[in-house]
């Protein structure tokens, strides 16, 4: 008879790692309109107020978790920049930022124990210390930009029969 605990350690182990691998997602995307083709996230640029003329592609989110950033400027720069990679993969051109805030996650901790013993009593010292750690969320809506700025007044509009003669 073959032994199969091998096959099943190997199962199990991937298993695991795809549970924890699943577990840590640092961004996301909804498509609630007409994607494009995939762009180069440098291409994907960042909008504090809507452009003249556009439409929506996704809503997008994204969080600075693993990023090793310890900067408050570090962490919203790598969730911008994973905001940037998801609009760039539904073919959006700019990001609307909705918000940004600071969630807490997780922690640090650090001990240190010692102890000693004789014959007939026993003693013991520790010392321990912990910090939780922030990170950014930042969610927006993934746009594709079809004009960034309003028409001066006096320019016709394309397909307006009214111009002067």
């Amino acid at each position: 008879m073959k032994n199969t605990l091998p096959m099943v350690r190997i199962v199990l182990f991937s298993l695991v790692l795809l549970l924890f691998a699943s577990g840590c997602s640092t961004s996301s995307s909804v498509v609630v309109g007409k994607a494009r083709p995939p762009i180069s996230p440098e291409m994907v640029k960042i909008y504090n107020t809507p452009p003249a003329e556009y439409e929506e592609i996704a809503i997008v989110d994204a969080n600075s978790k693993k990023s090793m950033e310890f900067s408050e400027q570090g962490k919203l720069d790598a969730a911008i920049g994973r905001l940037k990679e998801q609009a760039a993969k539904v073919g959006a051109n700019g990001i609307l930022i909705n918000t940004i805030a600071d969630e807490v996650g997780g922690g640090i901790s650090l001990g240190f124990g010692t102890g000693s013993y004789s014959h007939s009593s026993g003693s013991s010292v520790g010392v321990g210390t912990s910090s939780s750690t922030t990170y950014k969320v930042v969610s927006a809506v993934a746009i594709y930009v079809i004009r960034e700025e309003e028409l001066p007044s006096d320019t016709p509009a394309v397909g307006d029969e009214t111009s002067p003669q």
